[in-house]
């Protein structure tokens, strides 16, 4: 920045079209990083040059100090040094089903659940949305993957991967699963004992079992069950009947297209 100063203060005042190079330049050199992203924020960082160079400015240091100030905030926008995580749906083991759940709190205090359930193939076999009463998205999570593990030992499933895109659920399973947590514990509420319940009691039935996590850009087709059902009640999915977002979203996860985290 030193560097800059001497030479701002050695040549003559620069015009507007040379302070536009600047901030252009830097806009593009941005481009090249981020690609189609950063050009929505780069217009718009242009209109706000535009905007400041129409006022009148009698002091020209003043006026590039705002410059150098605009290309900084356009260039923290862009997140240069936090590139994009790649979230890749897997498909279960041979001989598994897996299991993929969520819930949701949607505007007006309505609370969504859905699950799904696919074979080794990525193969749709049964799902279900439903809406519910108000509750904490904990216990909705929690709801939501009870539902979907009964489901699969009820089609005769002996192994089972449950999967979820809340962590603290995650955890607080396989805490209760490893007994580190016991079924008459007082300090789980009992809402939250009768879920933990229900899954124990069906991973009890079966050869094989696993949980893990997965992040929300990798579980969108149990987030658009969670958000599906307008009316109170349950709707099972069939699968001659997938609706057409849900089966998009299906074969997206079957070809193993990455979503991008940011």
């Amino acid at each position: 920045m030193g560097n800059s100063e001497s030479s701002r203060s050695s040549n003559p005042p620069k015009d507007e079209s040379s302070t536009a190079l600047m901030v252009g330049g830097a806009i593009a050199g941005a481009s090249l990083v981020v690609g189609a992203a950063i050009a929505g924020a780069g217009f718009l960082a242009w209109r706000a040059f535009r905007a400041m160079s129409d006022r009148s400015h009698n002091d020209e240091t003043d006026q590039e100090n705002k410059n150098v100030r605009l290309i900084v905030i356009i260039l923290e926008g862009a997140n240069l040094d936090q590139a994009p995580q790649e979230i890749t749906w897997k498909p279960p083991y041979n001989g598994w089903c897996k299991v993929n759940s969520d819930a949701s709190l949607n505007p007006g205090h309505r609370a969504g659940l859905g699950f799904l359930i696919r074979d080794e193939h990525s193969n749709f076999l049964a799902g279900a949305t439903f809406r519910v009463e108000l509750d904490t998205i904990s216990n909705l999570e929690l709801i939501a993957a009870a539902e979907g593990m009964n489901r699969a030992v009820e089609l005769g499933f002996q192994r089972v991967w449950l999967e979820l895109d809340s962590l603290t659920v995650v955890e607080c399973i396989k805490k209760w699963i490893e007994k580190e947590w016991k079924v008459s514990s007082n300090t789980q509420p009992v809402h939250i004992q009768i879920q933990m319940s229900r899954i124990k009691a069906n991973v009890s039935k079966l050869k094989g079992w696993k949980i893990s996590h997965i992040h929300r850009e990798g579980n969108e087709p149990a987030n658009f069950l969670a958000h599906h059902k307008q009316t109170m009640g349950v709707m099972e999915i069939k699968a001659n009947a997938i609706p057409r977002r849900l089966q998009e979203a299906i074969d997206s996860n079957k070809r193993g297209v990455p979503q991008l985290r940011r």
